[in-house]
């Protein structure tokens, strides 16, 4: 899901995901013998992470709550 100041992470996310499928259509199409998946790792504490989570305590205390409980 996008949001403010990840436009990098949420695009190159999406863009995993959309070739994933490519090469499923085509590997079913092909009658290849394999199965395609992508892996989306969860949240880890990193400095882009942990400015969002400050963000989000700012402008959404009832968001953040949810995110701290987690």
């Amino acid at each position: 899901m996008g949001g403010p100041n990840i436009f990098t992470y949420a695009l190159l996310k999406s863009a995993i995901r959309g070739m994933t499928k490519s090469i499923t259509c085509l590997s079913a199409q092909n009658g290849y013998s394999f199965r395609d998946n992508s892996f989306y790792p969860y949240n880890m504490s990193t400095s882009m992470l942990n400015g969002l989570l400050d963000m989000v305590h700012e402008v959404d205390t009832k968001a953040a709550a949810q995110i701290d409980d987690i």
